[in-house]
């Protein structure tokens, strides 16, 4: 595990939460769609190449989201697994929180520095990655 894939967490979180906005639009739309369908009148047929289309992009953003999860899942798994406490509350708190090296020495206590918390979470790193 490197840091780049775990700072991919926070953007992975931003990118699930908009992909869910974008299919509840695309579910009203598709709602909205169907009841103007429902009226009689010239254009059925587009209207159904139209549903068929948008029908096609929520497949495709649907399973984006899919893998965004799997991925986002992962990453948090790892942290989660970690056998040292401290070392899991660091990560937790940078990758998952999304808190600056500050901010996580305040929080997991004990005299941690930015510093001292920053090098730790590197040396365990370094671990996964040689």
């Amino acid at each position: 595990m490197t840091k780049r894939e775990l700072s991919q967490l926070g953007d992975i979180g931003r990118e699930i939460k908009q992909n869910e906005q974008r299919l509840s639009r695309l579910d009203v739309l598709k709602s909205d769609l169907r009841a103007w369908n429902a009226a009689p009148g010239d254009g059925a047929f587009e209207m159904l190449c139209l549903e068929k289309q948008l029908s096609g992009y929520r497949w495709e953003l649907y399973s984006h989201l899919q893998l965004c999860l799997l991925e986002y899942r992962r990453l948090q798994r790892f942290i989660a697994l970690i056998d040292d406490s401290l070392i899991r509350q660091i990560l937790t708190g940078r990758y998952i929180d999304g808190k600056n090296w500050t901010q996580v020495a305040l929080q997991v206590g004990g005299g941690n520095t930015a510093d001292s918390v920053r090098k730790a979470a590197d040396r365990f790193l370094k671990t996964y990655t040689e």
